[in-house]
């Protein structure tokens, strides 16, 4: 005799628009990742501001003392 069984396991997740399902694991990973991604921007931004205020002191000059 065969009896038909459903097993619903717990899987923490996120169902997008359109079905699909993501892992809260996978979403973690994602967030964290593009966290990382943002942090590394900005810090590029920053350096390449303070690298490019000191070319444009080099090129103009500095500031002579006050007369």
């Amino acid at each position: 005799k065969v009896v038909k069984a459903t097993l619903v396991v717990p899987i923490s997740g996120v169902v997008l628009p359109g079905g699909t399902f993501v892992p809260m694991q996978t979403l973690i990973t994602a967030l964290v990742v593009a966290l990382i991604v943002i942090i590394i921007i900005v810090i590029g931004l920053m350096e390449y501001n303070t690298w490019r205020r000191k070319r444009l002191v080099s090129i103009i000059g500095a500031p002579g003392p006050a007369r």
